[in-house]
């Protein structure tokens, strides 16, 4: 009986390991619509169901106009964005060795105003190619490509995939797609109508003044390419003027090698190798060039971008120098939007017959559908010189087109399975020789026993939290006897051997591993390293391990009075102790796991591949700098810290400390709402999650925060009335605490928070269990936001979803709406809590009800309450005038019901602002502002 007992659980743990193995294979894809949809929602989507459900996400057009206007937020283009230096300088400085241009780029507009703008100094022929352009050079030596208007916006060409000349519109609407989807290869381009005569004409050299001609009252030139012939191959202007768009010469440090593109045409009567071999990518992929590395992968890149705009002509490609991993630069975009109502479906051999795509592309293209796609194009190209750039065809085109390569990376994933076709080469793990964002592949040993601790470490974690069903179960099984232990003493033996074996394997595995002994020596050499500026930059090239970085800062609280939180609460007499045990087994295995579920081994390790991809974003893109801050209790906390302050505008000079909610992390959270709106930005990781140690209890929370802003204060050199806070959800918890503690900082925002955590933990609990859920939530997990935001005198600003399905204590029913659940937001309770504290005389009994039916609205309805009660914000503000900045204020006493009613709603509108959304949506760098003062602040 008992071999069948150890078999049983033998069988079982084998199947969970099992399982587990598969959950956590190396290539795994998870997905998270906050940063992706408006780079930041936090809804996980599995493996089986992704574009289902997406489009589920977007169905509702709340939702779907806010992804499409965080979108165009993001990409739409200030020309008149100040320069430090020359415009041309400026694009050389932001083109690395893979990108042109980054994705997050502010001066990015005014290079391209400059373009249209910047007089021409000389212009020739250019030979190069078959198609006709003009080479100009501007006053100060920049060299531009001008390719002229050919054809009509409604015109079609139906006889060919690479019929006719170049589209000029093409050439335009290429580059931004390829913003869009965030390829960044392709050279700026922007649309410039040239007067022949008085712009081009006085400064053509002579070769190009032969090529002009009169045709009617339109002035021509036919140039000199392959198929420019004489007049009868000639364009002509709309008089004297040619419209066109100029592309800017690449950066003289681009040394481009020309290639021939593995799928191009024969451009004769008899087809290609690949039109008739459907198993023509095993061909390609024995080529040493395309067998690894990103080259193929660049390849299937340019055949998305061709696809959407139908350019077939893609016979040769260029690279950005000669090895094996140099970049595809995205050239000759011009044989695109010929015809909208032909999708060319040759364009994709690429990918359907190699089925693979990387990831982060197919994470944009997911984004971009459901019209999302054309309505943002058409946003940023009306911004164009010579918009209207497409026609309305083929904006519907884009979307019909976008839909059909998701089909077939579908049709790919039920073929060859998601985690063959989809390629996450974005993991920034090593860089050598300077080169950018090289990948780390560990050998067959080191992944296996990664694999292996990966396995057991999710296991023991969710063990641990499940332990005292766990425990139970057992007990009932009888394996807390001599036998029953002996028995899982052996099991835990063999465990231990298993555990001990994998990390052997994978010590074995990287010290044979070249690139892992390479890193190894570039790490302790940084270690080594005295300017810590110096240091972090140099390991800010590497992602790894959190644990082996350097502290860069350390914070001891000696000599400095601080209020900690509630203390825990003993048992008051010996019938409590078997409670207060239950209750601290409750906190401590899944009760904290339950309400900060980012701490968690699983989260920690579905995330880990889009966290590092982010965290090397913000570096990148943004010249974000991580650095390790140690707390008073010896945790490690994570950090990325983004300055502005050298950018021009006031925002840059405020250093905005975001705090994250309970599965949020800095690199795909709330950071991204005050780094879009030009602050400065300090983002940091509750203990336990991703790189932070720890574990979120509200006393290491603290000590996190509080070092957090020692930090910025001591290292960073901001001043605390330049500091503000901005929480999301339970984020609310370190933002109140640390504007409690410091009470000189600048402003606090809080987002979707709640005024204590219990009443929201009870309703999500068993009735039965409410006693017990009250007194673990008060002794362990104290989150008392409410009472911390109240001993802070500063300017407050609350943000409420009116659909917060997170944060109600009201559950809907079938057929409900999310207004039915509104008056039971504990952001009103925070609200009001707060109101009576700063204006007791104010915000009582007398006015209460009042304040309760304006929480109960949505804003339109709020401010026809207000009109309603005669509220007028100049005597609001005369009444304000009357008091001071210390609370509780005494101003009221002697105010009529009346005026207490209107003075009421009109601090309830000043506080608190709507955003008609869910709990997850991210906040829109629009919406955030900084919060209202009864007096004006000085900046």
């Amino acid at each position: 009986m008992k071999l069948i007992v150890r078999l049983v659980i033998l069988c079982i743990i084998s199947f969970i390991l099992f399982v587990s193995y598969k959950i956590l294979e190396p290539n795994i894809v998870d997905r998270n619509a906050r940063s992706k949809l408006a780079e930041g929602d936090q809804s996980h989507w599995n493996k089986g169901d992704d574009s289902v459900t997406l489009k589920e996400k977007l169905s509702g057009n709340t939702l779907r106009d806010a992804v499409i206007a965080e979108i165009t937020a993001k990409y739409l283009l200030n020309y008149f964005y100040p320069l430090k230096q020359s415009p041309w300088k400026v694009a050389e400085s932001i083109a690395t060795d893979r990108q042109l241009h980054p994705t997050n780029c502010n001066e990015l507009g005014s290079i391209l105003h400059a373009m249209t703008k910047t007089r021409i100094q000389t212009a020739d022929v250019n030979r190069g190619g078959t198609q006709l352009k003009m080479t100009f050079t501007m006053d100060d030596g920049q060299r531009l490509i001008f390719k002229p208007k050919w054809y009509s916006r409604e015109k079609i060409l139906s006889n060919g995939p690479y019929e006719g000349a170049d589209r000029h519109n093409g050439e335009l609407a290429a580059f931004h797609i390829g913003r869009l989807l965030e390829l960044n290869r392709t050279p700026l381009v922007i649309g410039r109508r040239i007067n022949l005569r008085t712009e081009i004409l006085p400064h053509a050299t002579s070769r190009l003044k032969k090529t002009f001609f009169t045709k009617g009252n339109n002035t021509c030139f036919y140039g000199m390419c392959y198929y420019c012939k004489d007049e009868s191959t000639g364009v002509c202007g709309d008089g004297d003027v040619l419209e066109g768009v100029v592309i800017l010469w690449l950066p003289p440090t681009y040394q481009l090698s020309n290639h021939n593109h593995p799928w191009r045409r024969t451009y004769r009567s008899y087809k290609a190798k690949w039109e008739t071999d459907n198993q023509y990518c095993d061909t390609v992929r024995n080529v040493d060039l395309y067998r690894s590395g990103p080259r193929l992968l660049d390849l299937i890149d340019i055949t998305v971008l061709d696809y959407l705009t139908g350019n077939a002509d893609r016979h040769h490609y260029e690279t950005n120098g000669m090895q094996a991993d140099s970049p595809v630069v995205i050239l000759d975009n011009g044989k695109s939007f010929g015809n909208p109502y032909k999708d060319e479906e040759s364009i994709m051999a690429p990918l359907y017959q190699c089925c693979r795509i990387r990831y982060r592309t197919w994470q944009r293209l997911l984004v971009l559908q459901d019209g999302v796609l054309s309505e943002v194009l058409q946003e940023v190209l009306n911004q164009d010189p010579i918009s209207p750039v497409l026609s309305e065809d083929h904006y519907v085109a884009l979307d019909r087109r976008l839909l059909g390569i998701l089909a077939q990376i579908q049709t790919c994933i039920d073929r060859e399975g998601l985690d063959t076709v989809l390629v996450n080469d974005s993991t920034r793990t090593f860089t050598t020789g300077g080169r950018e964002a090289q990948i780390y592949n560990p050998n067959i040993m080191e992944s296996t026993g990664n694999k292996f601790i990966s396995v057991m470490r999710f296991c023991f974690s969710f063990s641990y939290w499940t332990s005292p069903v766990v425990l139970s179960l057992m007990y009932r099984r009888g394996y807390f006897c001599v036998d029953g232990l002996v028995s899982l003493g052996k099991f835990g033996c063999s465990i231990s051997v298993i555990y001990l074996l994998a990390w052997l394997l994978r010590g074995l595995g990287r010290s044979c591993n070249t690139d892992y002994i390479t890193f190894i020596q570039i790490l302790t050499m940084a270690s080594t390293i005295q300017n810590q500026a110096e240091r972090n930059k140099k390991l800010s090239e590497f992602d790894f391990e959190f644990w082996a970085w350097p502290t860069d800062f350390s914070f001891t609280n000696a000599g400095r009075s601080r209020e900690q939180g509630s203390p825990h609460q003993a048992a008051g007499s010996i019938s409590d102790y078997p409670l207060s045990v239950l209750s601290y087994m409750c906190a401590n295995t899944f009760g904290r796991r339950m309400m900060y579920p980012g701490s968690t081994a699983l989260i920690n390790t579905l995330l880990e591949n889009m966290l590092i991809q982010e965290r090397g974003r913000l570096v990148d893109d943004c010249q974000g700098r991580r650095c390790k801050v140690q707390t008073e209790d010896k945790n490690e906390i994570d950090t990325m810290f983004i300055d502005r302050r050298g950018t021009p505008g006031q925002a840059g000079r405020t250093l905005v400390i975001t705090c994250e909610g309970n599965s949020g992390f800095y690199e795909i959270g709330c950071t991204k709402t005050p780094l879009d709106a030009g602050y400065s930005v300090l983002g940091w990781n509750h203990p336990g999650f991703a790189g932070s140690s720890g574990s979120p209890t509200p006393e290491q929370d603290q000590n996190a925060i509080d070092a957090v802003m020692q930090y910025a204060i001591q290292k960073l050199n901001f001043t605390p009335d330049n500091i503000s806070l901005f929480a999301w959800s339970i984020g609310g918890y370190p933002a109140s605490w640390a504007a409690k503690n410091y009470p000189d900082i600048k402003s606090v925002t809080l987002d979707a928070t709640f005024d204590h955590v219990e009443p929201l933990a009870v309703a999500r609990m068993p009735q039965f269990a409410k006693g017990l859920v009250s007194r673990t939530i008060k002794t362990y997990l104290n989150l008392n936001n409410l009472e911390q935001i109240c001993q802070y005198p500063g300017p407050v600003l609350f943000i409420r979803r009116t659909q917060d399905e997170m944060i109600t204590t009201r559950s809907l029913k079938i057929g409900e709406t999310a207004m039915m659940s509104l008056p039971s937001n504990r952001g009103n309770d925070l609200l009001v809590g707060f109101l009576k504290h700063r204006y007791p005389n104010i915000v009582d009994d007398t006015t209460m009800s009042v304040l309760t039916r304006w929480l109960a609205e949505k804003t339109e309805r709020q401010y026809m309450l207000c009109v309603d009660h005669g509220v007028d914000e100049n005597e609001c503000m005369r009444e304000l005038g009357h008091t001071n900045d210390t609370f509780p204020s005494d101003i009221g006493a002697g105010f009529s019901d009346d005026l207490k009613k209107k003075m009421t709603l009109y601090l309830a509108t000043k506080h608190l602002k709507n955003f008609d959304t869910t709990h997850c949506t991210p906040l829109p760098h629009d919406r955030f502002e900084e919060p209202w003062r009864a007096r004006p602040h000085n900046m």
